[in-house]
C-alpha cells in the first residue's frame, strides 16, 4: 500500500466555528446568545472561513513539494495531445484555376454545441490542387498555431528559463513544426544549419531534447516542459576533475551551448489541444480562411486529443521512470515509454517468443489500446476505438522505444484487436425501482467490466459467473436470468476451408466466404483475422517446415478463373505478399527445398512453384502436354522417402509423381480415367502413403479413395490399392489423418474414418445423430467442404481433435463418429478471446421488469 500524504491541518469550516463556541463558552458566560443572526457569531464565522482558508494554503505545500519533487527528477506533466483528421479538399465545380492552400490554414465546425468554442483544425501541410486535379488529402490538428512569438532576450547565462505565452504546447505529432525555438544569430550558418528569416534578421533553430545528456555533438540544444510552456537552456555544472580535493572542477562550465547575450528567442509553435477536438466524421466543412474555389470536410472522425496529464497519474508514473534510467529492459519499462504518449491508454508487453514459435528470441511484443476520453458508461465500441489507432501514435511509441532498448533486442509494436461482445440478461427489480434507472446503471457496470481501457486484468475469457457477479450488486435487483453473450462475427456458415497450426496447438484457421478467421483453443471462440472483399477464401495452407507461414488462395467474386495467393508470416495477423492469377487455383502445398519454403500451386493451367520473394514459376510436369491443369497437389516428407510430391491431372489423366524437392522427372503412377480431386498424405512411424479421393457423378454414392505407399525404390512399389469399402457419401472432398485413423470428408455423408491397419478396413459412417447438420430425407447430411486433423501434444493423454467446415459452420470432434458445433455466436457458459485482441462491449441487451410476486 502507498505512502499517503497527512494533512498538515485537517480542521473544517465547521470544526473551527464549534472550537471558537465552545472557547466563548468557557472564556465568556455572559454572551448567551450564539445563534447564527448574533453579530458576534458572524464575526465567529468570518474568522472560521478565514482559517479555513489558510489551512487549506498550507495543505498544499505536500502537493507544491510533490512537484518539485517531480521536476528534480526529470518527470514533467505530459501535455495535452492534439486531435488529428484528415481532411478532404474538393474544388467547385466550374472553378478551373489553380488553388493554393498554405500550411496553417483553419477549419472548423458549422455548429459548436451551446456555451463552447467551436474547435479548429489547422491543416500540417501546404497542399497545390492543379487545374486538372479535383480532390487532395491533407492532414489536421485541433491547435492554435503561434508564428514568431518572441519570447525574450538571452542574459548570456547559463540555465536561463522562458515561459511561452500561449501553454501548453500539444504533444509532439511527429513533425518537427510542433515546437521550434530559434535564436537569433549573426554568425554565418553552414547550409546544413536549420535556420530561418524573422523580422529582417537570422535566426538558428535550436533542437529540443529531454536532458542535457548525452547530446550526439549537436550541443545547440533546450530542453521543452510543454504542459507550463517552459522552455529551458543548458546550466552551467562543476564536473568531476582531479584539480580538487573533492573531485570537482573548480570552474562550473555549460552542459550545452548557452544563447549569446543580447539576442533575441523566439517561438514557433502548436498550442491547446484536449479531447473537444475529437469530433464526428463529416462536419469541419467551415474554411476559417476562406479560400476561393474551395470546400472542405472530414470523412473520418478526428481522434488522439487528450487532456494534459493529472498530477496524481505522475506521481505514479514518476518513480518508474526513476526506476527505468532511460532504457527499457523488463517489460514494465516497454509499458511506461508507451504510456508516455498521450494517444495511449494502456500497454501490454511480453516476450514475444513465449507467445508465438515463429518470434526469434529476445523480440519484445508490446501492445497498446488508444487513449479516448470518458465517457458516461465507459462504453468503447470497436469502431471508436479503431478510428483512435494512428500510424503516427505507433511511430513515437517505436522510435522512444528504440533510443531506449538494449543492443540484440527487437521488439514488435502494434495495436490490439477488438473483439465486441453483447450481454443478453433479464433483470427482476423490487417494485418500488425506476426500471430505466437500473438498467442504465447495469449497463454502466458491464461497459466497466467489459473494458479495454480499464484498470482490471487482460482477460482471456467472461464467464457467466462474471454476469451474475456483477449485475447482482447494483441495488435493486432481485434476480437475474437468461445470462448469454452473443459475438457479431465468427465463421458460422458457408466454411470452405479448415487447416490447424502444426506449431500452436489449438490453434486453426477457418475461411467462410471474404472472412477469414482464427482460434487459439480449438474452437471455442473465433476471432476474425482479415477479410478480403470481393473475393472467396477456398484453401488455407499452413507450412509444416516453418512456423508462422501460411497462404490463403481466394477468387475473386463473379470471376472463379481469377486467383489471389496471399501469404503471412505471422500466423494471419498481417499479410505480406499478394499475387493475382489470370486463372483458377485448385489447391496448394508447402515444400521444403533446403530450409526454403516453397509453395506449390495446382492450378488450371498447370503446376507452379511460388520461391520466396518471388512470383509464381511454372513447373514441367508432363512434356508431351505442357499445358494440363490439375485438381490437387501434396508434398510428403518422411524418413525412408525424403521429399516427394504429387499432383492429380485434370480430365482423368492419372497421377503424377516426382522423387525429390527439385521437381524434375514427373511420371505417371496411374489412375488415368479416374475423376481424382483430392490427394493428401498419410504417415504411419517409418512409412508414408499418398491417398487419393475420388469424385461422383450425380447422385452415386462413388468408389472412395485409394492408397499407394510410397517408397525410394521404385522396385518396391506395390501400386495403387483399393480403400472404397463401404464408403458412401458421393464425391470425396477432403482427406485428412492421425497415425492409422484416417478421416474424409464427403457430399452427403458427413465424415467418414477409417483404421487403416485393419486387414480389411471399412469407413465408418457417421448416423444422423452425429451432430453434423441435416440436409434433406434423400441426401440426410449436408456437404463437408474441408477437414483437418491436429495430433495432441506427446505428454497430453487426450485424443486427435477433428474440424470440419460446411454450409452449417465449423464442427468439432474427438472421435470421429459425434461432432458439435464450434461457430456459434451465441453463448451461455463463457466467451474466450485469443492472443492478440481484447474484449470490447457491444451494445448490451438487458431487460428490466418488476418482481411479480409482490
Amino acid at each position: 500500500m502507498s505512502l499517503q500524504a497527512p494533512k498538515l491541518d485537517d480542521r473544517t469550516f465547521y470544526d473551527l466555528l464549534e472550537e471558537a463556541k465552545r472557547i466563548v463558552r468557557e472564556r465568556c458566560p455572559a454572551w448567551t446568545d450564539l445563534s447564527a443572526g448574533d453579530p458576534g457569531t458572524t464575526l465567529l464565522e468570518l474568522y472560521a472561513f478565514l482559517t479555513e482558508v489558510m489551512l487549506y494554503r498550507i495543505n498544499r505545500l505536500p502537493e507544491k513539494a510533490y512537484i518539485e519533487f517531480l521536476r528534480m527528477m526529470g518527470v514533467k506533466l505530459a501535455p495535452s495531445s492534439a486531435a488529428r483528421v484528415a481532411l478532404r479538399l474538393h474544388r467547385n465545380e466550374g472553378f478551373t484555376r489553380r488553388i493554393e492552400v498554405p500550411r496553417g490554414t483553419r477549419v472548423t465546425v458549422a455548429r459548436s454545441a451551446e456555451g463552447e468554442d467551436a474547435p479548429v483544425f489547422v491543416t500540417a501541410a501546404a497542399v497545390t490542387l492543379e487545374p486538372d486535379r479535383h480532390s487532395a488529402t491533407v492532414l489536421a490538428h485541433h491547435c492554435r498555431l503561434i508564428q514568431g512569438e518572441g519570447v525574450g532576450v538571452s542574459s548570456g547565462l547559463a540555465g536561463q528559463s522562458f515561459e511561452l505565452r500561449n501553454a501548453p504546447v500539444v504533444a509532439p505529432t511527429g513533425d518537427e513544426l510542433d515546437l521550434v525555438i530559434a535564436v537569433e544569430t549573426t554568425e554565418t550558418l553552414d547550409e546544413r544549419v536549420a535556420s530561418l528569416n524573422h523580422g529582417g534578421a537570422t535566426f538558428r533553430v535550436w533542437r529540443e531534447v529531454e536532458h542535457f545528456a548525452r547530446l550526439d555533438g549537436d550541443e545547440h540544444v533546450y530542453v521543452a516542459d510543454r504542459a507550463t510552456g517552459t522552455i529551458t537552456f543548458a546550466p552551467a555544472v562543476r564536473a568531476g576533475g582531479a584539480e580538487t580535493g573533492n573531485g570537482l572542477a573548480k570552474i562550473a562550465e555549460a552542459l550545452a551551448a548557452v544563447p549569446p547575450a543580447g539576442m533575441r528567442i523566439c517561438a514557433w509553435y502548436r498550442c491547446g489541444g484536449g479531447p473537444a477536438g475529437n469530433v464526428a466524421a463529416r462536419v469541419l466543412t467551415v474554411l476559417k480562411d476562406p479560400i476561393p474555389g474551395l470546400r472542405v470536410d472530414n470523412p473520418g472522425p478526428a481522434v488522439g486529443g487528450c487532456e494534459v496529464e493529472s498530477l496524481d497519474n505522475a506521481l505514479l508514473r514518476g518513480p518508474q521512470e526513476l526506476h527505468s534510467l532511460h532504457r527499457a529492459v523488463t517489460a514494465r519499462d516497454y509499458e511506461a515509454v508507451a504510456l508516455r504518449e498521450g494517444s495511449v491508454g494502456r500497454a501490454h508487453a511480453v516476450a514475444r517468443a513465449d507467445r508465438w514459435r515463429f518470434a526469434a528470441p529476445g523480440t519484445v511484443q508490446l501492445l497498446l489500446v488508444p487513449e479516448l476520453a470518458r465517457t458516461e458508461q465507459n462504453l468503447y465500441s470497436k469502431e471508436q476505438l479503431e478510428s483512435a489507432q494512428t500510424e503516427e501514435a505507433l511511430a513515437r511509441v517505436r522510435q522512444a522505444i528504440d533510443e531506449r532498448r538494449p543492443l540484440g533486442t527487437g521488439f514488435m509494436v502494434d495495436w490490439y484487436r477488438y473483439k465486441p461482445v453483447r450481454v443478453h440478461a433479464r433483470l427482476v427489480l423490487h417494485p418500488e425501482e425506476d426500471l430505466q434507472a437500473v438498467r442504465g446503471r447495469v449497463v454502466a457496470r458491464l461497459c466497466e467490466l467489459i473494458n479495454p481501457l480499464g484498470n482490471h486484468p487482460l482477460r482471456r475469457r467472461l464467464h457467466a459467473s462474471d454476469i451474475y457477479h456483477t449485475v447482482l450488486n447494483e441495488p435493486g435487483v432481485l434476480y437475474a436470468d437468461g445470462v448469454k453473450f452473443s459475438i457479431d462475427q465468427a465463421p458460422d456458415a458457408d466454411v470452405m476451408a479448415v487447416t490447424n497450426d502444426p506449431f500452436h496447438p489449438g490453434l486453426w484457421y477457418a475461411a467462410a466466404g471474404c472472412r477469414l478467421f482464427r482460434t487459439m483453443d480449438d474452437g471455442m471462440g473465433w476471432e476474425l483475422l482479415q477479410k478480403f472483399d470481393g473475393e472467396e477464401i477456398e484453401k488455407v495452407v499452413c507450412c509444416d517446415g516453418k512456423a508462422g507461414l501460411v497462404a490463403a488462395v481466394s477468387v475473386l467474386s463473379g470471376e472463379e478463373d481469377v486467383s489471389r495467393i496471399r501469404l503471412s508470416r505471422d500466423c494471419g495477423r498481417s499479410w505480406t505478399a499478394m499475387h493475382e492469377l489470370g486463372f483458377r487455383v485448385n489447391d496448394a502445398a508447402w515444400l521444403d527445398r533446403g530450409g526454403a519454403a516453397i509453395l506449390l500451386l495446382a492450378t488450371d493451367e498447370g503446376l507452379f512453384q511460388l520461391p520466396p520473394e518471388s512470383g509464381p514459376v511454372p513447373v514441367l510436369v508432363e512434356p508431351k502436354n505442357q499445358s494440363l491443369g490439375f485438381y490437387a497437389v501434396v508434398a510428403v516428407d518422411a524418413p525412408r522417402i525424403g521429399t516427394q510430391v504429387a499432383v492429380a491431372a485434370r480430365n482423368s489423366e492419372g497421377i503424377y509423381l516426382c522423387p525429390d524437392e527439385q521437381l524434375e522427372g514427373f511420371r505417371n503412377i496411374g489412375l488415368k480415367g479416374q475423376d481424382v480431386r483430392v490427394l493428401s498424405a498419410q504417415c504411419v512411424g517409418p512409412r508414408a502413403f499418398l491417398w487419393a479421393g475420388l469424385a461422383a457423378v450425380g447422385g452415386a454414392e462413388g468408389d472412395g479413395c485409394l492408397r499407394w505407399e510410397l517408397r525410394r525404390d521404385p522396385g518396391e512399389i506395390e501400386g495403387w490399392r483399393s480403400m472404397g469399402s463401404g464408403w458412401r457419401g458421393g464425391s470425396c472432398r477432403a482427406i485428412a489423418s492421425y497415425g492409422e485413423h484416417v478421416y474424409a470428408a464427403t457430399f452427403h455423408a458427413g465424415v467418414l474414418s477409417m483404421d487403416s491397419a485393419e486387414k480389411d478396413p471399412v469407413w465408418q459412417v457417421p448416423g444422423i445423430d452425429c451432430g453434423l447438420p441435416l440436409r434433406d430425407t434423400e441426401r440426410l447430411l449436408h456437404r463437408v467442404h474441408d477437414l483437418a486433423v491436429a495430433s495432441p501434444l506427446p505428454e497430453a493423454d487426450t485424443p486427435a481433435t477433428i474440424l470440419c467446415g460446411g454450409p452449417g459452420g465449423v464442427f468439432r470432434s474427438e472421435d470421429g463418429s459425434n461432432f458439435r458445433l464450434v461457430s456459434a455466436t451465441i453463448f451461455t457458459e463463457h466467451v474466450t478471446i485469443g492472443e492478440g485482441y481484447l474484449f470490447c462491449s457491444d451494445t448490451h441487451a438487458i431487460e428490466t421488469v418488476h418482481d411479480a410476486t409482490t
